[in-house]
Formats: C-alpha cells, structure tokens, sequence
C-alpha cells in the first residue's frame, strides 16, 4: 500500500547508507478499508512545519554540482516531504532556497531561486496542488553557517520549507 511504502521509504532514507534493512510492515486490512483518502485526518502547519524539520535533520536536497538538476540521491527524501504535506493539504509551503557566497551575489540569487523552482516543480510532478507552493531564492543572505570553511558552505546551500496555515 502507499502508506506501507512511505513507511518503508521514510525508515530507509534516515538509515545510514552502510546499513542495510529489510522490512516487514504490516497494516490491518480493517484499517485499510476504514480510511478512504476523504476521511484522513489533517494535522496542523505547526505539526507538519515540525515533521518536515524533523525529515530534514541530518539531511539536505542537493543538487548536481553548479546546475539546477535535483541530485537523483535527495528523490527519496522529498517523496517523504510530499507525504508529509500530503498530510497538510490546508497549508501552503514556501520552498526557499539559499547558498554559500561563493560566486557573486547575483549568481547566487538567481540559482537559489531556480533551485527552488525546481522543487517546487518536483512537488507538482508529484500532484501537490501548485496553489500550495510559493518558491524564493535567498542566495548568500542568510547563512546559517559561517562561510569561512568548506563545512560552513555546505549548510549554507539548502532548500528550506516553510509551512503556514492557508
């Protein structure tokens, strides 16, 4: 079930890349049948802002190196993400994204921007409803690391979510 491959990808994608898992999960057909996608129940934006930190601890979207192209290894962890908003369909989610200051601002405004753009595009492709989204490239302007070291650089490139209430 959907449900049973969230899980699955979910536990698999917090696991470090060494380890290997194989799962049994197992849902009670009763609960099945007894929840048609209409009577799912919503969470708050405040619960889903906190499952996306919490999805998002330890990792980051990345991109292949100097383009837009989302890197094949951060698929997993969106597809948690869009579960998660799955989850909080009465939010909107600003997808913003930030970089390191190398290269001059204006570079660095622009690929913020088509970054987040690409993630918003992949969170369409994967039928969240595009009234949702919003995107916003930073650039270099709020680093949350300091820029001096290679390690500092690295935080500093990422996409954020920001989940509000619609």
């Amino acid at each position: 079930s959907e449900t049973r491959d969230a899980l699955r990808q979910s536990i698999s994608s917090a696991l470090p890349e060494q380890i290997a898992a194989t799962f049994n999960i197992e849902i009670p057909q009763e609960e099945i049948s007894a929840e048609s996608p209409m009577e799912r129940k919503t969470i708050s934006a405040e619960l889903c802002q906190k499952q996306f930190d919490e999805l998002l601890t330890g990792q980051q979207v990345t991109f292949v190196l100097g383009r837009v192209v989302i890197d094949e290894s951060s698929y997993a962890l969106l597809d948690s993400l869009i579960s998660t908003a799955n989850e909080c369909p009465e939010t909107n989610i600003e997808i913003a994204g930030h970089t390191d200051s190398s290269g001059s601002s204006n570079y660095n405004l622009t690929i913020s921007q088509q970054r987040a753009g690409a993630v918003l595009s992949y969170f369409v492709s994967k039928d969240i409803d595009i009234e949702r989204l919003t995107s916003k490239g930073y650039g270099e302007a709020r680093p949350i690391a300091r820029n001096s070291t290679a390690e500092g650089q690295a935080i500093n490139r990422r996409i954020e979510f920001i989940i509000k209430e619609q």
